[in-house]
């Protein structure tokens, strides 16, 4: 009787045992993948903020510039160029995108000599920030205050 009673908790032993075991194994691989994720995310979402920044900074130097041929706007305008065609259109969503070539369409008419004020590019370039401002608060699920429509007023295309 005594050696069945062994055998019986000998076995409940064993199989708790194990089911600590695979319960250990499937929460650690769990936690791993969820890490692996969260940092794939963290990695993407600082990216992003990096080129929203950098977008919107050369955007807003170009926009107030006096004379779009001096060499530190010639630059700026060499570096939106590259963002337009490169990093900024694998972190984007589709309004920041959209903003991003209403900003670019306005620009390249300003650069063939076709529009004349400058001016109007301040309105694309708050709408480009807006629209970077408003794809973060998506992104990190922050609620941001939107300036929308509050700069409508500069809108001045001649």
């Amino acid at each position: 009787m005594e050696e069945g009673k062994y055998r019986r908790w000998d076995v409940i032993v064993k199989v708790v045992g194990g089911l600590g075991i695979l319960i250990t194994f499937f929460w650690g691989t769990f936690i791993y993948y969820e890490t692996k994720d969260h940092d794939f995310k963290k990695d993407f979402f600082s990216n992003q903020i990096k080129i929203y920044i950098e977008s919107s900074e050369v955007a807003s130097k170009i926009s107030l510039a006096t004379n779009l041929k001096a060499s530190e706007i010639v630059n700026a305008r060499q570096r939106f160029w590259e963002l337009y065609y490169g990093s900024f259109n694998i972190i984007t969503d589709s309004t920041v995108n959209s903003s991003m070539i209403d900003y670019g369409n306005i620009l390249a008419l300003l650069e063939k000599g076709e529009i004349k004020n400058i001016d109007t590019l301040q309105y694309y370039s708050l709408a480009l920030s807006d629209a970077c401002r408003e794809s973060l608060g998506k992104s990190w699920d922050v609620p941001l205050l939107s300036r929308k429509g509050r700069y409508n007023h500069l809108y001045i295309l001649k």
